[in-house]
């Protein structure tokens, strides 16, 4: 995954993941499907509420609908 100014990109994933990222005391922040052909998916830093989150580290989760044994986990920072 990289970011830049406008959000965070998850690059390789398959047609029918799905994104839950929680912050760092377990609360889950934001979740998204993805809905194109492209191999990304990219997360806006905008929580549940459609509010931007704060500055700090997200842990992510990604599975795959289609495959459930297919999961990627990882950590994203967010500097504001």
């Amino acid at each position: 995954n990289y970011g830049s100014s406008d959000g965070i990109t998850f690059e390789n994933i398959t047609e029918q993941a799905t994104i839950k990222i929680y912050n760092i005391t377990g609360e889950l922040v934001f979740t998204g499907s993805k809905n194109n052909t492209d191999n990304f998916y990219r997360w806006n830093t905008l929580n549940l509420q459609n509010e931007k989150v704060a500055a700090g580290v997200y842990l992510y989760l990604i599975t795959d609908t289609a495959n459930p044994s297919v999961k990627c986990k990882g950590k994203a920072i967010v500097i504001r």
